[in-house]
């Protein structure tokens, strides 16, 4: 018997592969004999049960016959091994050998209770004479004990003296400074990763991992919820994972808009994305407003006494007074054209803090041209498309209900009569 050094394999030797057959046996090890060993005969079995009452030992299978087949057993000697296989064996000229793979107990794992049980292997076979048979056995290890690393990330804006949370509001453009603020490992960490877990549609935010990696920042771009996933690899590559959430809140004020980019993956640069401007204006009418460009709007590039608006990366971020006007036109100027393929540009209204409209457009855009985005009601933040379908679903409902109502109503006439008809 040969055993490869721990983590290699051995290699094996060029011949034939024989046919093999496990033979389950249910039976405990107690009473079997430690080691490696061919079994030629009814004679050489038993002898392997040295300790084993004669009617105790195993018997071998009715279809066994010793004359064509042997059974080669594997039957670790080591305490620790928790399952033993015979994966392959080969003929060559010299002799037949036998590849076992062991597996041991995994690292900080308790002793086993049953270390008698079955942890052999019986494989069948055919038989070989006046040749040697050798075992060349592998060992691996089973799963490690024990729990995975444990850690806590905790969050504040960079530069702040407020304590850390776990859970953190901040506004648009704040840059986030987050660490390993606790973590607990019985054995020694062998890596720490940072991942998104989640991400805001639209966002082109990006992980910085300080020296070491016991710390992360990044600056969010678009409102909604970031969340910065830790996981925790020990030397047994056992990994833990804790998450961090930051919410990035809808600019103050009542109304707001945010206009950016979405279906485009984490490795395209934004900077090759077209380019693009918000604009918004107070609307004279429901069906019309001035043409975009011919009186002074509200953009990142001009200033409002009802709006401000602010670029945040490729995104754009504007507050509207709502008490300035009753709706607001809302629209994009493409100052470069948009192929089809290219990352789609969306608007998103929100309305005391929270999302109301999104409007995107797919299509194919020309250099210098608009798109007339939406009219948006300023007591909902609601576009009137979207709030005209609520009133017909509204109605609709209503319709419905009032049918129900009456038919209701008018099946219960026919009982009434028919309950007077028996009476009389």
């Amino acid at each position: 018997m040969t055993r490869t050094p721990t983590g290699e394999k051995a290699v094996q030797e060029e011949g034939t592969t024989l046919k093999l057959k496990r033979w389950d046996v249910a039976v405990q090890r107690d009473g079997l004999k430690k080691g490696f060993f061919v079994a030629k005969s009814d004679v050489e079995w038993r002898a392997l049960w040295p300790t084993t009452d004669a009617d105790k030992v195993p018997v071998v299978p009715y279809d066994l016959d010793f004359s064509r087949e042997m059974l080669l057993v594997s039957s670790p000697p080591e305490h620790d091994t928790t399952a033993s296989s015979v994966q392959n064996v080969v003929l060559t000229d010299r002799g037949v050998h036998a590849y076992v793979t062991e597996t041991a107990l995994g690292a900080d794992c308790p002793d086993r209770p049953d270390a008698d049980a079955k942890d052999y292997d019986f494989v069948r076979v055919p038989r070989i004479d006046d040749k040697e048979v050798s075992f060349h056995v592998d060992t691996v290890f089973g799963e490690p004990c024990g729990k995975p690393p444990e850690a806590t990330v905790s969050c504040r804006p960079k530069g702040a003296s407020a304590s850390r949370d776990e859970k953190l509001n901040v506004q648009p453009e704040t840059a986030v400074d987050c660490i390993v603020s606790g973590l607990k490992s019985s054995r020694p960490i062998f890596d720490l990763t940072w991942t998104w877990d989640l991400l805001p549609s639209g966002s082109t935010a990006k992980i910085d991992v300080t020296k070491g990696s016991r710390g992360a920042t990044f600056v969010p771009d678009v409102i909604g919820v970031y969340r910065l996933a830790l996981e925790t690899s020990d030397d047994l590559e056992r990994k833990g994972t804790s998450t961090v959430d930051v919410t990035v809140l809808p600019p103050g004020g009542p109304l707001s808009l945010q206009m950016a980019w979405t279906k485009f993956d984490a490795s395209d640069d934004p900077s090759t994305f077209p380019r693009v401007a918000l604009h918004a204006l107070g609307a004279w009418s429901v069906t019309s407003h001035p043409a975009w460009g011919s009186i002074k709007d509200c953009s990142v590039d001009s200033a409002a006494s009802w709006c401000t608006a602010k670029a945040a990366g490729p995104t754009t971020l504007m507050t509207l007074d709502p008490a300035s006007a009753r709706l607001f036109a809302v629209g994009v100027h493409y100052t470069d054209e948009r192929v089809e393929g290219q990352p789609v540009l969306c608007v998103r209204a929100y309305r005391d803090g929270k999302m109301q409209t999104e409007v995107c457009d797919s299509k194919v855009r020309k250099d210098d041209s608009w798109w007339d985005v939406a009219v948006v009601d300023a007591a909902t933040g609601k576009t009137l498309e979207a709030l005209a379908q609520e009133r017909a679903a509204a109605t609709v409902a209503a319709a419905a209900a009032r049918k129900a109502s009456a038919d209701k109503a008018a099946g219960a006439v026919p009982d009434a009569g028919a309950a007077g008809a028996s009476v009389h």
